[in-house]
């Protein structure tokens, strides 16, 4: 059997499993998707000890001797469970109406929102892979607005298929991060909304600090910003209980240009990663260490 035969097997695989939690999250209750939760995460543990050290030596990194060693083990566990949590509930949300999301998830200063849109420059919504991000872009468009999310396809053609589905159910589309950065640009002069999760290692990107360290970040937000005057608002959303979130809005983040493009490009950047690092530090076991954000190091 050729490499192209194994990776369609495994790309129809992937996609049927797939499919079959999306199918039962139309019937399964809170309580069925923490006993999910729970026993996924703690399966999920055992097996994959890579990227459990990977999340371990990135929380030792980001905070040094902060907590023991059983309190990381702790930390990574509680992470995977959040996790768990969250995947099905994005499967779940597809199935309730804007009011049922609206009543689900509570909007903290909104007020941030409607001064930055009051500008007519449309605004960057600033996120990480923390919380249910999937859920504060449905949450935004709940209330009328137009938003679009930069994102990677996955490697499964079928999982594309229905993330983006669910998603354009949800009100919200998507950009791929490989199109020319015109399309974005356009919908923001709109006044539309555009999201973006910069926190993940970028090899294109520049070494800026992100937790005391040096890591290769998208300069995305920053160009984006710059070049349209787009306002940038971190915000996430959290699960303060099962089926119960709040959407935490942050001031606009200001920067003022001095007009040395790389300069201004770098000195932004860093503001982002200084922005979402205080998100992480908030709510640690909400983001995903199993990342390995600092895979490559500068000498």
């Amino acid at each position: 059997m050729g490499d192209s035969a194994i990776k369609k097997g495994i790309d129809k695989l992937g996609s049927a499993f797939f499919k079959h939690n999306y199918n039962r999250g139309k019937t399964m209750t809170y309580a069925q998707i923490h006993r999910r939760a729970k026993f996924l995460s703690r399966f999920y543990y055992m097996i994959d000890k890579r990227r459990m050290n990977i999340a371990k030596n990135n929380i030792k990194r980001a905070f040094g001797d902060l907590y023991s060693d059983k309190e990381v083990t702790e930390m990574v566990k509680e992470m995977l469970y959040n996790f768990v949590v969250e995947y099905y509930m994005f499967f779940a949300i597809d199935h309730k109406s804007k009011d049922e999301v609206k009543e689900m998830i509570s909007f903290e200063h909104q007020e941030y929102l409607d001064e930055a849109l009051s500008k007519n420059r449309g605004a960057i919504i600033l996120t990480a892979h923390m919380g249910n991000w999937e859920l504060l872009a449905r949450r935004l468009c709940c209330d009328g607005l137009s938003l679009s999310v930069i994102a990677r396809d996955s490697d499964h053609t079928g999982i594309t298929t229905v993330t983006n589905k669910i998603r354009n159910n949800g009100g919200y589309s998507v950009y791929s991060k490989d199109r020319p950065v015109l399309g974005i640009v356009k919908a923001l002069r709109k006044n539309e909304l555009i999201g973006i999760l910069p926190d993940q290692n970028n090899d294109d990107g520049i070494w800026v600090k992100f937790f005391g360290m040096p890591a290769k970040t998208a300069i995305g937000p920053a160009v984006i910003s710059l070049k349209t005057g787009a306002p940038m608002l971190p915000a996430c959303v959290i699960r303060e209980d099962l089926g119960k979130y709040k959407l935490e809005m942050e001031p606009e983040i200001k920067f003022e240009p001095t007009g040395d493009k790389d300069k201004d490009i770098e000195a932004l950047t860093q503001i982002v990663n200084d922005v979402l690092e205080k998100m992480i530090r908030k709510y640690p076991t909400s983001w995903l260490w199993v990342h390995d954000r600092w895979k490559k190091r500068k000498e």
